[in-house]
């Protein structure tokens, strides 16, 4: 499969099941399956074969293209993605504190020395 047969095709499955949105190992098994000729009767150690003769996808690979098209085409991005925006915030405003917290520590022991 070409990369941007690759590509297009992600943008699809993306685009018509949600679920991928959020789920590597889903969208890695459905394409895989499209990859598998004889689905249905082979074996698994059959599919560990093409697996291990590069004659599936790389995991990878599809991750890096699914993570590209969501980042080209936001709307296709998941719920996930979502609530860990949501929470960015909640975190830097956490991390700052510390920080402030620390520099007054650091101020407060080198007054009193």
């Amino acid at each position: 499969m070409q990369v941007i047969k690759k590509k297009d095709l992600i943008y699809k499955l993306l685009l018509n099941n949600p679920r991928f949105r959020d789920n590597d190992q889903a969208l890695i098994s459905h394409i895989w399956s499209l990859e598998i000729p004889n689905l249905q009767t082979t074996t698994a150690e059959h599919v560990l074969d093409l697996l291990a003769d590069n004659k599936l996808t790389k995991p990878s690979s599809i991750w890096r293209t699914r993570q590209k098209v969501q980042q080209e085409i936001p709307s296709l991005r998941g719920a996930l993605y979502n609530k860990r925006q949501a929470g960015a915030e909640e975190v830097k405003k956490e991390i700052v504190n510390q920080q402030i917290d620390l520099i007054n520590a650091i101020y407060r022991a080198n007054k009193e020395a």
